[in-house]
């Protein structure tokens, strides 16, 4: 899972792929529990890498109004 980084309406989208290897977001605010201790990194595709700065849940907002909690974001 990742969110986008754009800015407007859609900023606060997100995008599910139950197959991902990490839940990502670049809104630290978003997140609750969060653990500044744990880094680490993420390689992409290309081989490109970024740096992991901490990781906690996410309380997202499903179309029929219920919440889930998503952890290790």
């Amino acid at each position: 899972m990742v969110t986008t980084n754009s800015e407007g309406d859609n900023s606060k989208l997100w995008y599910l792929d139950t197959g991902c290897s990490n839940h990502m977001t670049g809104h630290r605010d978003w997140l609750l529990e969060f653990d500044d201790k744990f880094k680490s990194k993420v390689k992409f595709v290309d081989n490109s890498t970024i740096s992991v700065e901490g990781k906690g849940e996410v309380m997202v907002q499903r179309k029929n109004g219920n919440h889930i909690f998503v952890t290790d974001v």
